[in-house]
C-alpha cells in the first residue's frame, strides 16, 4: 500500500511536467504562426525551409522567407489561424522536433482563401526556448 501513495504523486508530477512542456510547445508554435508579427528573431541565421504547396516545392532561407512573408501581407487581409494541434513530438538533450498542423483563412483582393497546413519542425534548444533551424511545411 506504500507504494500506491508514493507512485500516485510520482505519477501526476510526471503528467503535469509533460503538460506544461505541451504548453510551452504549443505558445513556442503559435508564435511561428503570426505571419504579420512573424519572430523571425527566432530562426537560426542558417535557417532553411522546404515548402511543397500543390505541385510546387520551393527551398528558402530565412531573407528569402522574409520576403514572401512581407509580400504576403502586402497582398493578404484577415489573415486567421485556427484549430493549432500538435501531432508529435520527440526530444533528445539539444532538439525538439515537432509535427503540428493548422487552418487558415485570409482575403486577398476580393477573394477569400483557405487551407490548411502541416509543418514537421527542427528546433534547436535554446536554455528554456528554441530556435528554429528547419521547416519542412505542405500546404
Amino acid at each position: 500500500m506504500a507504494k500506491a501513495r508514493i507512485s500516485i504523486p510520482v505519477i501526476l508530477s510526471f503528467f503535469l511536467s509533460n503538460a506544461a512542456c505541451a504548453d510551452d510547445l504549443k505558445a513556442f508554435l503559435s508564435k511561428m504562426t503570426d505571419v504579420q508579427n512573424y519572430p523571425f528573431h527566432l530562426l537560426d541565421d542558417n535557417y532553411r525551409a522546404f515548402i511543397h504547396a500543390g505541385d510546387i516545392y520551393i527551398s528558402v532561407n530565412k531573407a528569402e522567407l522574409k520576403e514572401m512573408y512581407e509580400e504576403q501581407n502586402r497582398l493578404s487581409k484577415d489573415l486567421k489561424i485556427k484549430n493549432l494541434k500538435i501531432l508529435s513530438r520527440s526530444d533528445s538533450e539539444n532538439y525538439t522536433t515537432a509535427t503540428y498542423q493548422y487552418e487558415w483563412s485570409a482575403k486577398i483582393g476580393n477573394t477569400n482563401m483557405n487551407g490548411f497546413l502541416e509543418n514537421h519542425t527542427t528546433l534547436l534548444k535554446d536554455g528554456e526556448s528554441w530556435i528554429v533551424i528547419f521547416d519542412a511545411v505542405t500546404q
